[in-house]
């Protein structure tokens, strides 16, 4: 089994006695990455999601996208008029397209209010950060959700 550790940013396994490094390579092609940046640039979300950005979502002309941060673990002792602050529903509407792809759901995401740098209401305290999938686990429903790890 092997452990990693970091000396000056770089990534070694201490089970090579050669001490090479080990390359991390991050996800996706060139538009993903610089579609990463600018995302995690208008958002205090991170992105997770490993998947082209054409994947589609939906075919349906407009969907919900539900974000329910009321029962993390950060906000439990809230009363429950304060938990309604982090609950979030964003209506995205397809473009001209056939059907709406993750890209259109985290444009969506990146130019709203809730998710925003600008949100510091949101932004404090905030430990579930990283935006790790899309689902709709309710077949022929337009409500998906937004699973964000800590």
């Amino acid at each position: 089994m092997s452990h990693f550790y970091t000396i000056n940013g770089i990534i070694y396994d201490e089970n090579d006695k050669n001490d090479k490094e080990v390359d991390i390579e991050e996800y996706g092609d060139d538009e993903y990455k610089q579609f990463k940046d600018e995302f995690e640039d208008k958002s205090y979300l991170r992105l997770c999601i490993e998947q082209p950005l054409n994947t589609i979502i939906s075919y349906e002309e407009n969907i919900i996208l539900y974000d329910n941060r009321s029962d993390c673990y950060e906000y439990y002792n809230l009363p429950d008029y304060e938990k309604q602050k982090y609950i979030n529903y964003l209506r995205i509407k397809r473009d001209q397209d056939e059907y709406i792809t993750l890209k259109t759901v985290l444009k969506a995401i990146m130019n709203d209010y809730f998710y925003s740098n600008d949100n510091k209401e949101l932004d404090r305290c905030l430990y579930h950060i990283f935006i790790e999938s899309i689902s709709n686990d309710k077949n022929n429903s337009i409500q998906f959700e937004v699973f964000l790890g800590s």
